[in-house]
């Protein structure tokens, strides 16, 4: 038997129309407190389409093509296999780029703080080695795309987070979401994360 208790958000529009909306379960399933429409969801890898949406708009803005190289923009971007120099920005945007799926694990339970945050994943890739020659195979990547929060970071000029709260979010009209988890307790309306 499947547990459908942990929360859900749901949102159906057409043009600039909510067709449907609806919440489901709870996000907080010990306290029984309802999921509603002002429920904080933890982002996890709904970020990959924001993070395209950024490269896209900088692709927009001139500051960068798709097959860019990835060390064009991080010069300190290296690992222990020779063909890094290979990967594109386009082959991380497809997992096609062979960097490995979690070079950084358990960033939800002890996340890093700070401007320099995502600068950690430069230092953790680097004794690694590719799962495949970049743009040959498919294979997801969470860790390839930290590496795009770095290239939007240099690419912009701004931090990846403000960045697409700039650009992404806030004119998206999506003031209540951002990308920094609170070091310290949990705003009571955030979801509980249940896997």
């Amino acid at each position: 038997l499947t547990n459908n208790n942990a929360s859900l958000a749901v949102g159906v529009t057409k043009g600039d129309k909510i067709i449907y909306a609806r919440t489901f379960g709870y996000s907080n399933i010990e306290d029984s407190i309802k999921a509603e429409f002002n429920t904080v969801f933890h982002i996890a890898s709904v970020s990959k389409p924001f993070t395209a949406a950024a490269i896209v708009k900088l692709v927009e803005q001139g500051k960068l093509t798709l097959d860019d190289l990835i060390v064009k923009h991080i010069p300190a971007f290296e690992m222990k296999d020779p063909r890094y120099k290979q990967v594109t920005i386009r082959q991380i945007l497809t997992h096609t780029s062979g960097i490995p799926r979690h070079v950084s694990v358990g960033d939800w339970e002890n996340p890093v703080y700070g401007d320099k945050a995502l600068e950690k994943n430069i230092e953790n890739i680097k004794p690694l080695m590719l799962d495949f020659e970049p743009g040959t195979a498919f294979s997801y990547s969470n860790s390839a795309f930290d590496i795009l929060g770095i290239v939007i970071d240099r690419a912009s000029g701004m931090s990846f987070e403000k960045y697409v709260k700039t650009n992404i979010l806030i004119p998206s009209g999506m003031t209540n979401s951002l990308y920094s988890k609170p070091q310290n307790t949990l705003p009571v309306n955030w979801a509980v994360p249940y896997s």
